[in-house]
């Protein structure tokens, strides 16, 4: 048995060799005898080899045929002279241009033979360079974490020799690949390391990287100047032989200007990218830019363009067995078609982009799907699967959701159950206070009857009556002991009733809590529609009466904040019902201006609760369109407020709600032209009821206005941020009276 183990060992071996040798001839056929290199001041062959590879990057960029051809030279050259560091580089630099042309399984097994030679000769030097390459290849090909792994060697052995380049680089390398994989502090831990060692060695490429790295972090934040500052300065640091390194900044800068909406730019920026990547052969920089142009042409409704591009991505995704990138193409794909309202092939594209999302574990695409899936399966009325993959859809929200709402939600949760605790104690007090009564009642009257018996005793009765007393005063107290003990039973029976239902309480909140959050527009619908706006969101209960909506149609994207009737759970009640009936208005009955969706609105509330006269429930509502730079606006009972170059605009809104009302007049529509810069507040009366500062008294509209005034030139995110610190530093010990809802939105 271990004969025949051996031999099959071995006939492996023989194979592994075989192929390399066959790999190998094919890298060195083809050399001329008469190559002749560039002319060198060298003394010996190896400097020779040295030099031309040295060469080799520049070459690589712009002549990928004659870089081949120099390596195949310096890889025979070094061979024939037995220069086996000249055919460690070599073999290592064969590797990295077989990665340039995407044949990644091809550059590892080169790479193979190259650290089998540099541990054959104690080369230190040539296996850091050997593992940051290994990491390069395995980050193209989406293997992080076997990526950060060859990094952290690469840096060990660098360190460990003082080699200076290769410690630069594996930190360069590992921010890119934390940054990739979310660790977004330890991204930026290695980019300070790696940054002024670059810049003292002058490494203008490895610089533009991680500059180009860096804009995607403003981007994060919403700063998109800064992002578009920070991915030129990038340009500027790379030669202009660098195709990969200019096509993945145009990459960038096409994203940003996506981000603004700007897609005619962003397309522009995206097909430079695309024509340098071909270039180059870069796949996945070819997929990322037919990916971005696909989406930037449905975002301008140009759906067919859209999916042509989307498919080109797709099918190159495929053919390379890139998952990752098979699944957000499809996904996207399947918002176009649904976008172009065909709903069946979106649900084949959606249900596919789903599977391999749950594989792969990528969790915000995961997100993304269930809630496209639960739409689509919403138009086509398959109400069980719709709600199979809402669940899937709340579970992963709440993995996501952020710290502070999960600090709010506990805090929330804690002030619940110590107001049980003190009810439930209040009603033992009580019922304790009532069982003492009792007992002294009943002792008084054993005390009445003992006097009475007392009375009736007379002489020789004495003894007799001494006993007949005894007998009835035992036969009264195993009455009352009976009765205390009934008592005691009756109260600890209540006491599991009311703690079953406060439980059954509790969790049916907790649940009609996650429901409500599922008419909320989703994050990445607010960051795609309103790019450069934030929402305060604070409800005063569990659930809430205010709620923000959020609807595109193919001309104008609609947004409003609402302040139903009441808050908690019937005020909930109310938000559902509204929330339907905008939904039915914009949706079933095609209307897009503002006044008209808020009579249509009332019309549909009013009849739902027609049905019960003394319910007059509604809403007050700031609702508004925005095309460009017109932007439409219809309000019941609740302003619009725009700040422009310090200066406030309130529009007014109609004194009615939209709900029974002794008044039924037609909602007006105020047609605004907007200005760059100008910042827009919608708004429920929440922040500005709020009781609290020194006196305890109202925060008022009025200071309102002037501190929205002091925070407009902030970016979005700042101002949501003094909003919040605002309402807490006024609020103090006070408590929450209202739900409060703010939309603010730059132009």
């Amino acid at each position: 048995m271990y004969f025949f183990k051996k031999i099959f060992l071995l006939i492996i071996d023989i194979n592994r060799w075989l192929t390399f040798a066959i790999l190998l001839s094919l890298c060195i056929s083809g050399v001329s005898q008469n190559y002749l290199p560039k002319n060198y001041d060298c003394n010996s062959d190896s400097c020779v080899v040295n030099k031309l590879l040295d060469n080799y990057r520049s070459l690589a960029q712009y002549n990928p045929d004659s870089a081949i051809k120099t390596l195949k030279y310096c890889l025979s050259f070094s061979r024939k002279n037995e220069n086996i560091i000249g055919e460690i580089n070599s073999l290592r630099l064969f590797a990295d241009a077989y990665s340039l042309l995407s044949k990644y399984d091809t550059a590892l097994f080169v790479l193979e033979e190259a650290t089998r030679l540099a541990l054959k000769a104690n080369d230190l030097k040539g296996m850091a360079m050997i593992y940051n390459l290994r990491g390069n290849i395995f980050l193209d090909k989406g293997s992080f974490n076997s990526s950060i792994r060859c990094y952290q060697k690469a840096l060990e052995i660098s360190d460990k020799i003082k080699y200076e380049d290769g410690i630069v680089k594996a930190y360069a390398n590992l921010g890119v690949t934390n940054y990739l994989v979310g660790n977004y502090d330890k991204a930026i831990d290695f980019y300070n390391l790696a940054i002024p060692r670059l810049e003292f060695r002058k490494d203008s490429n490895t610089l533009a990287i991680v500059h180009s790295n860096l804009a995607t972090f403003y981007q994060l934040v919403g700063d998109y100047d800064m992002a578009i500052y920070v991915c030129k300065k990038s340009l500027s640091y790379l030669k202009e032989t660098n195709n990969l390194g200019k096509a993945t900044t145009y990459v960038n800068l096409g994203r940003n200007y996506s981000e603004l909406f700007k897609h005619e730019k962003a397309i522009e920026y995206y097909k430079t990218a695309l024509k340098l990547s071909m270039e180059s052969g870069n796949i996945r920089n070819m997929i990322t830019c037919y990916n971005n142009i696909g989406t930037a042409y449905v975002g301008m409704n140009q759906f067919n363009k859209g999916i042509e591009s989307l498919q080109k991505g797709l099918d190159m995704a495929i053919e390379h067995k890139m998952s990752s990138d098979v699944a957000q193409l499809k996904f996207f794909l399947a918002k176009a078609y649904l976008d172009n309202g065909l709903i069946t092939e979106a649900t084949i594209l959606a249900e596919e982009s789903s599977r391999i999302a749950d594989s792969l574990k990528i969790t915000e695409l995961m997100f993304n799907n269930y809630s496209l899936l639960a739409n689509l399966y919403e138009r086509i009325n398959d109400y069980k699967l719709c709600n199979d993959v809402l669940k899937k859809h709340i579970e992963i929200n709440q993995e996501v959701q952020d710290e502070y709402y999960h600090h709010e939600l506990s805090v929330m949760e804690a002030k619940y159950k110590v107001n049980i605790k003190e009810q439930h104690i209040k009603m033992l007090r009580q019922d304790s206070l009532h069982k003492q009564q009792l007992v002294l009642n009943q002792n008084k009257e054993l005390k009445w009857k003992k006097s009475e018996t007392n009375y009736l005793i007379i002489g020789g009765l004495l003894l007799f009556l001494g006993l007949l007393l005894i007998a009835y005063f035992l036969l009264q107290y195993k009455k009352v002991n009976k009765y205390i003990i009934a008592q005691k039973d009756r109260v600890e029976l209540q006491n599991k009733i009311i703690e079953t239902k406060n439980r059954d309480i509790t969790d049916s909140i907790k649940y009609a809590e996650r429901i409500q959050k599922t008419i909320l527009p989703a994050k990445y619908k607010l960051r795609e529609y309103l790019p450069n706006s934030f929402v305060f969101y604070r409800p005063k209960d569990f659930v809430a009466g205010d709620f923000y909506w959020l609807e595109k149609n193919e001309s104008s994207v609609l947004f409003a904040v609402a302040d139903c009737t009441g808050h908690g759970v019937p005020g909930a009640i109310v938000s559902v019902v509204c929330h339907n009936a905008l939904n039915r208005s914009v949706r079933q009955y095609g209307l897009t201006a503002p006044n008209q969706i808020l009579d249509m609105t009332k019309s549909i509330v009013v009849d739902e609760f027609s049905k019960n006269e003394d319910v007059r429930d509604g809403m007050d509502i700031a609702l508004c369109s925005i095309s460009g730079n017109k932007l439409h606006f219809s309000g019941a009972n609740n302003p619009l407020w725009i700040v422009r170059k310090g200066a406030l605009m309130s529009y007014k809104p109609d004194k009615q709600p939209v709900g029974k009302y002794e008044l039924n007049n037609p909602f007006t529509n105020h047609e605004i032209e907007l200005q760059k810069n100008d910042m827009i507040y919608i708004f429920s009366d929440g922040f500005a009821d709020q009781f609290g500062g020194e006196k305890g008294k109202k925060y008022m509209a009025g200071k309102f206005k002037k501190f929205l005034i002091s925070i407009y030139k902030l970016s979005p995110q700042k101002q949501k941020e003094a909003l919040e610190k605002e309402f807490k530093k006024w609020k103090g010990n006070e408590e929450q009276i209202d739900d409060v809802c703010i939309i603010g939105l730059r132009r």
